[in-house]
């Protein structure tokens, strides 16, 4: 069976958030698929967990759904304090990497046999 981590990198920067908005999709088309699926929140993009739990953000249904379905593989622990809020991720239950100086450990991912893919 395939393995597939994405690393969102896109922060909320990008106007329209459609970089971020597509992890979140291929991560739901991936999980719906049967595929071992990953979305790991790292640097800039772990800002976007706070904008997706707003139940006003139009993609916010979407996050719920990608969330709930555990395929959610954890958040940046430095990244989070800088770009978003700690508390929010730990309280929605995600799981916050830190194995690398504070960074999730990429290498971790690899030897699990995880293909990786950035956005």
């Amino acid at each position: 069976m395939a393995k597939i981590a994405i690393f969102l990198l896109s922060g909320v920067q990008d106007f329209h958030g459609t970089a971020a908005f597509h992890a979140l999709l291929y991560a739901r088309d991936l999980k719906g698929a049967k595929v071992d699926v990953k979305l790991v929140f790292d640097g800039a993009g772990t800002g976007w967990i706070d904008e997706w739990s707003k139940p006003e953000n139009r993609t916010h249904k979407l996050y719920e759904e990608v969330r709930d379905s555990g395929a959610i593989g954890g958040v940046c622990d430095f990244c989070i304090g800088h770009y978003g809020n700690k508390e929010r991720a730990t309280g929605q239950g995600l799981s916050l990497l830190g194995e690398s100086q504070g960074h999730p450990d990429v290498a971790r991912f690899v030897a699990q046999g995880y293909q990786i893919i950035i956005i």
